[in-house]
């Protein structure tokens, strides 16, 4: 007597034709629609940093759906298989939930864009160029050239200074000049200073007044508005020339000094 009668056979070679075609046609079409998805990223302003992870997720859902389509094709029953693998889902969450916790980061900070690949931040302890943003931790180089990589999550919860995200930004220099200098001729000086570099923006206009009375100094603010990829270098080539330009206008820059009054009362 055969192992399987011809109405078995029949059966089994259905199954496996349906199953064969159903992933025929599952392949293709898991293709075809991550391509489709794909170049409709392409035409929205999300981040293209995270095109691959919204491609990657489309894939493991697409892909799930057909396994469980191809097993329910074969005649396997896939509900005891579906409540095993979410227990396992949650063993494994309680096991990874600070990697959970950063994936939820990475999320975040998808959506609310604090920061994107190329801007200079300063976060947890730490301030540079943003090089790459993934799933789970944020990698910045520092100024010079050291590669930190950060958790997502440690920073959502922390405070994030993007000194990228505007185009201008302005910079603030705060200058000594001694107590017989004339403030009027000062101030001049270092307006005509900053009005001589064309990098400097007209508006808003610079300006310079004072902001205290030091011990043994009057010291002045200085400020003007610049496109903030211009900021460092604007700041360090008009940090060389001020106190030139004040020397060339007859201003000095005193020195921290002390005056001391001894005084001798002689005993009668």
């Amino acid at each position: 007597m055969p192992f399987f009668d011809n109405n078995t056979i029949t059966e089994l070679t259905n199954h496996a034709f349906a199953a064969l075609l159903i992933l025929v046609i599952g392949i293709v079409a898991i293709k075809i629609s991550t391509k489709l998805f794909s170049g409709y990223l392409r035409k929205t302003r999300i981040d293209p940093m995270f095109h691959k992870f919204f491609g990657n997720i489309l894939k493991v859902a697409l892909w799930s759906i057909l396994m469980i389509t191809l097993l329910d094709s074969m005649g396997i029953k896939v509900t005891s298989l579906l409540t095993v693998f979410a227990a396992a889902g949650v063993a494994v969450a309680m096991a990874l939930k600070d990697s959970l916790g950063n994936f939820a980061g990475g999320i975040l900070i998808m959506f609310t864009k604090p920061f994107t690949k190329g801007n200079f931040v300063e976060c947890c302890g730490v301030s540079g160029m943003i090089e790459s943003i993934d799933l789970l931790y944020t990698t910045i180089l520092t100024i010079d050239n050291q590669v930190v990589t950060i958790p997502n999550g440690q920073l959502t919860n922390s405070t994030i200074t993007n000194y990228s995200k505007q185009e201008t930004r302005r910079l603030t220099l705060n200058i000594r000049i001694a107590y017989e200098a004339d403030i009027e001729t000062a101030r001049k000086a270092l307006l005509d200073m900053l009005a001589k570099d064309s990098r400097i923006l007209p508006d808003p206009p610079p300006y310079c007044v004072v902001d205290d009375y030091g011990d043994s100094s009057v010291n002045l603010v200085l400020r003007a508005w610049c496109k903030t990829s211009e900021f460092w270098d604007i700041r360090w080539d008009t940090l060389n020339i001020v106190k030139d330009t004040l020397k060339d206008a007859g201003v000095t820059i005193p020195f921290p000094q002390l005056d001391v009054q001894i005084k001798n009362e002689g005993k009668v």
